[in-house]
């Protein structure tokens, strides 16, 4: 795929952040996601500001950070349901916080909580702290991801921590295929501390037009204390309830109600070898018809002879309020129906618990990572194996050429890897972002902080800084920051200090073409034919020159591979030609135009902002 590359891309200037005269200081840090970026202004604050990309304004979260960002900060998005974001403040020790934003169906806003457990930071954190989230991968696993911390502070350490599920609802029984009696039937699903009820709802026909139950309640499970209807098949779905907001829906599940019963589909948690996050787990078994009373045992031995969770519950759920340590556990529950005795154990279930942080390999580099040290998730897939690898990239700062891979595809021991120096040293200000297309990283692009005054680019596929640059609106000083998100198709920039807001703003966007002017000429291969790009206002104008008579197809298609225009299909004569594409009104993002001159096809992209 070739892109058009324009001659006259430009930082634009955007409302500065939080639309007032807030000036980003140090430790301000910067992450994007659901259409958003999202600024955290350091210098002593605790204000978070969010800028739609949409509606192009500021707006501050629901509530500030419940500590300051002092002297140093950093911020990472993880995607995900509903999502969340992560701030590293250093206020009281060093924390990190997360927002937790409101699923809303169909809506991203920035509606939302900061959880109120922060996590206290395995050490203090200073100039050059930076995190990335790598979102999990793996199958049989109920982790959502991994944060990285690198430290800075003058050090080289390096942690990691696994993050269990944000906030899906997950319906655990009576699962597809099940037969169940009016007597035993009993709705399941897997409780979550971040809800504070659920709304079930159960309907004779998939669509939910026609419901027979529409209730709110508090745990993870409802017994109707009567289901007057007739046998048949119904379906029933559930959602989390928060402040008004409601989750999405979980998956249908369909269930046969007859009068004698059969098997029940049902699944348990944690099921056998599942891998989950120590800071809140969760059990959840089948129900009993008459059972008054659960004994739930967790220990760390098959033979539970020391329980670390031994505790009696009359629901089959039950939600710890102390975390797991790392390790192997088994977990078993018996029941007791009214004025009986205990019944037997359930046969154990092993699962895998990771919790806390855990210390990496240092980076071993000769400088410490200090001020301008800066991290950012890599995705690599060029088809390659000696290219293909999920990574960090780390830039050390503190006066430093230093710049340092960390390969997620490796064993810790022998992750790290250096890669090409920077051509000049990086300082205060020091950022790099992962430039991503298509989960692809192409490029990234960084900031050398202190005086330096333009953007660079490397190509992690060849190892190598491309040389030039792209020119900043001005040197970028301690708290400056340049993001990009996989879903986004350009950085933005957040400049910290001072700035003259009557002729200037903290914040831009890279806009990868001009508004008005040629966007760059050049022979686009395999065609062989001359073609330059040109837009004035809002009209795009595409002009070539045919050598000959020629059958043409120009086709233009948005970012999921959808074609949304057809701006020629036949016969031309040999010589010039133009076409014009009126984007008035069409939703900004990149778009790819498709040239094929005689059946040899080659894809331009468009980025329209």
């Amino acid at each position: 795929m070739l892109g058009a590359v324009p001659l006259n891309a430009y930082w634009e200037a955007l409302s500065p952040v939080g639309d007032d005269y807030y000036e980003v200081g140090t430790g301000g840090c910067g992450a994007r996601g659901r259409g958003y970026t999202f600024v955290a202004i350091g210098g002593d604050s605790r204000l978070v500001f969010a800028y739609d990309h949409d509606s192009e304004s500021w707006d501050e979260l629901d509530a500030p950070m419940p500590d300051a960002i002092i002297n140093a900060g950093a911020m990472a998005y993880e995607r995900g349901y509903g999502g969340q974001i992560y701030v590293l403040t250093d206020e009281n020790g060093g924390y990190l916080q997360r927002y937790r934003f409101y699923y809303s169906e169909g809506e991203e806003d920035i509606s939302g909580e900061w959880l109120n457990s922060p996590i206290q930071l395995p050490e203090s954190i200073g100039p050059g702290v930076a995190i990335a989230f790598e979102p999990c991968s793996r199958r049989g696993t109920f982790l959502t991801g991994t944060l990285y911390l690198l430290v800075g502070n003058g050090t080289k350490r390096f942690y990691r921590r696994s993050f269990g599920w944000i906030a899906e609802v997950y319906g655990l029984g009576p699962r597809n295929g099940s037969e169940v009696t009016n007597q035993i039937l009993s709705f399941d699903w897997l409780p979550n501390p971040w809800w504070t009820g659920y709304n079930l709802q159960v309907s004779s026909n998939r669509d939910f037009s026609i419901l027979v139950i529409d209730t709110i309640v508090s745990a993870g499970e409802f017994k109707p204390a009567d289901f007057p209807y007739s046998t048949g098949t119904y379906y029933w779905r559930v959602r989390g309830l928060r402040n008004g907001h409601y989750s999405g829906w979980s998956d249908v599940q369909g269930f046969a109600l007859s009068s004698v019963g059969g098997s029940v589909n049902f699944y348990r948690f944690p099921d056998e070898g599942v891998l989950i996050a120590g800071d809140e787990p969760v059990f959840d078994w089948q129900s009993v018809p008459d059972a008054v009373l659960y004994w739930l045992q967790v220990a760390p031995t098959s033979d539970f002879a020391q329980p670390v969770i031994d505790v009696r519950t009359e629901r089959s759920e039950f939600v710890a309020d102390q975390p797991l340590e790392s390790g192997t556990y088994y977990w078993r529950v018996c029941y007791r129906r009214a004025g009986g005795s205990w019944g037997p154990w359930s046969t154990p279930i092993s699962f895998q618990v990771d919790f806390g942080w855990h210390r990496l390999p240092d980076v071993p580099s000769d400088s410490p990572v200090g001020i301008g040290g800066a991290m950012c998730y890599v995705i690599a897939n060029y088809g390659r194996p000696e290219w293909d690898t999920s990574a960090l990239y780390v830039l050390v700062g503190n006066n430093s050429k230093e710049f340092w891979r960390f390969n997620l595809n490796r064993p810790p021991d022998s992750a790290w890897q250096e890669r090409c120096t920077t051509d000049v040293a990086v300082n205060g200000g020091g950022s790099i972002t992962s430039y991503q297309r298509w989960n692809n990283s192409d490029k990234l692009w960084a900031l050398w902080g202190s005086s330096h005054d333009r953007c660079r680019t490397y190509e992690p596929k060849d190892n190598r800084w491309l040389s030039g640059g792209r020119d900043l609106p001005r040197a970028c000083g301690y708290g400056s920051c340049i993001i990009r998100d996989e879903n986004d198709y350009y950085p933005v920039l957040v400049i910290a200090g001072p700035y003259d807001q009557d002729t200037s703003t903290n914040f831009y966007a890279w806009i990868p073409e001009g508004d008005e002017g040629q966007m760059g000429q050049r022979q686009v291969s395999p065609i062989g034919v001359d073609v330059s790009l040109q837009r004035v206002g809002k009209e795009l104008q595409l002009n070539y020159t045919l050598k000959q008579d020629s059958r043409v197809r120009v086709n233009l298609f948005d970012q999921t591979g959808r074609m949304i225009a057809t701006l020629f299909n036949g016969e031309q004569s040999g010589g010039k030609h133009n076409l014009e594409w009126d984007y008035t009104g069409v939703a900004k993002g990149v778009y790819f135009l498709l040239v094929d001159i005689n059946g040899r096809p080659a894809t331009m992209k468009i980025p329209v902002w």
